[in-house]
């Protein structure tokens, strides 16, 4: 019965373990942390800017740079001075780099 008790806590632990380490936030760059990295995939944490609804983009603010951000559907909450985290590509178009965000988690930043 000991034997059981033990193999099942072992198994409970571990468990919560690895449930635990798979609930960790990704790490998320700044604006001009994106822009130095370049093209490719990337998370970006900013306060948002030039928001344009009708066309679906706005930019997020960084400390040297702003970075131009394209949206297939930008959520309405989206208004100038909010904080968001935008994730997606970095793709260069016209010459310049824009963010083709997939996802955008609007909120307290602590949570992401």
């Amino acid at each position: 019965m000991n034997g059981r008790l033990a193999l099942a806590l072992v198994f409970l632990v571990g468990g919560a373990t690895v449930a635990f380490a798979g609930a960790q936030p990704q790490a998320s760059a700044t604006p001009t942390q994106a822009l130095e990295a370049g093209e490719g995939p990337t998370r970006v944490k900013g306060v948002v800017a030039d928001v344009d609804h009708a066309n679906d983009t706005f930019a997020l603010t960084g400390e040297d740079a702003d970075l131009p951000v394209e949206a297939d559907r930008m959520p309405a909450a989206v208004r100038e001075g909010k904080a968001l985290l935008a994730e997606g590509e970095i793709v260069v178009a016209d010459g310049q780099p824009v963010l083709v965000a997939e996802t955008i988690q609007m909120g307290c930043p602590s949570t992401y």
